[in-house]
């Protein structure tokens, strides 16, 4: 959801949203939300994430993204937010809608000539949650040009684009279970588990405050 500054300084509660400068995070069973400024475009951007959404109810199934006009199933479902989240859905009029998903875990990203291998998210798509998606791409592109930079003749090729898998899937894996996990800690249900997490992002937020820093996400 993209709301102008002009509709964002209206609300007193808004209007606070918009002038505080940090990522801004709320948490729910099921829900979170992730929202910041963006002032060179006088905009405040805020993705509402449903964990529990099924495909089911939704008459557009097959479809990556689209845009929406009418807002009243996401109104309800985040009503009981912040009262400053509700205020900004009701005063928004659409909203783009994207589906989440990671791709099936490959057997090998190499052709078994080695001829042909596969980068981002084309053999390792995941889940937004870690915030590396692209990243992961990047890194994938600065591996294999370093191995590369290492060939002497054509028939090096099949040897060190096995090298890039055998150097890149390890980490990918584990930023990819990363994101599952934050994902998950995300959206813990009321209890022991969601306690211990506030608890812990409370705590390294006032440490971060405590030493002048500025804290990862907003209070």
């Amino acid at each position: 959801i993209l709301l102008p500054s002009s509709a964002m300084n209206g609300n007193p509660l808004t209007k606070q949203l918009y002038e505080d400068p940090s990522l801004q995070l709320w948490l729910a069973p099921g829900r979170h939300s992730i929202a910041t400024a963006v002032p060179r475009r006088n905009e405040y951007d805020m993705q509402m994430t449903d964990h529990e959404y099924g495909f089911e109810p939704d008459g557009s199934v097959g479809t990556w993204n689209e845009r929406i006009t009418n807002l009243d199933w996401l109104r309800d479902r985040f009503k009981d937010f912040d009262t400053a989240i509700v205020t900004i859905l009701a005063k928004a009029t659409s909203c783009w809608k994207w589906r989440l998903a990671e791709s099936a875990a490959l057997p090998s990203w190499t052709s078994e000539s080695g001829t042909v291998v596969l980068l981002g998210d084309s053999c390792h798509a995941m889940l937004p949650f870690a915030g590396q998606g692209a990243a992961q791409c990047i890194e994938d592109a600065a591996v294999l040009s370093e191995l590369l930079a290492q060939t002497s003749s054509i028939n090096d090729i099949p040897r060190l684009t096995r090298k890039y898998e055998e150097l890149r899937k390890p980490r990918v894996e584990r930023v990819r279970a990363y994101a599952r996990t934050n994902g998950e800690n995300y959206t813990l249900p009321d209890g022991v588990e969601q306690k211990r997490r506030d608890g812990i992002l409370k705590t390294s937020a006032r440490e971060v405050a405590e030493k002048g820093g500025k804290t990862p996400f907003g209070d």
